[in-house]
């Protein structure tokens, strides 16, 4: 008799594990099945607008001998922009000055000249909140606000 009731306790405990599961797999399918779908599929985002061919200008400067190279990259309402300054004296903050067609000047970069940036040059990489239609030129000045070399895109 102790086989049989312990084979009944056991066959009983099947039963509700086998039960348990089946309640958590309707469960999970009820769930499942109910979350809101919208009626058609979502749009897909757009691809990204192709990017404007970058603007690239160079000079160098015949009284400093400071090397600019200037690239710009239109954006929608601002600029990217990428310069190469060589032979920038050492131990001078310099910075990237954008002049607008209206005559205001933005930073667009700064760095502090080295005897390594001299010789082979520094990339300064920087933005300004100016439409590419509106930069007259891209030029390398100090804190004094003196020129060293200028491009223009006008």
């Amino acid at each position: 008799m102790t086989d049989d009731g312990h084979h009944g306790r056991h066959t009983l405990r099947a039963v509700a594990v086998i039960a348990v599961v089946a309640v958590v797999v309707i469960l999970v399918v009820v769930v499942a099945t109910s979350r809101r779908r919208p009626p058609h599929p979502l749009p897909s985002p757009r691809p990204p607008a192709p990017s404007a061919s970058p603007i690239v200008r160079s000079t160098t400067d015949l009284g400093s001998s400071v090397r600019l190279t200037v690239r710009i990259v239109a954006e929608q309402g601002w600029i990217r922009l990428s310069s190469t300054v060589i032979a920038a004296q050492p131990g001078r903050e310099y910075r990237i000055a954008v002049r607008t067609t209206g005559g205001t000047e933005v930073t667009a970069g700064a760095w502090i000249g080295s005897n390594t940036h001299t010789l082979e040059g520094v990339t300064v990489d920087g933005t300004a909140a100016v439409p590419a239609a509106e930069v007259a030129s891209v030029a390398v000045t100090d804190a004094a606000g003196r020129r060293y070399a200028t491009v223009s895109f006008t």
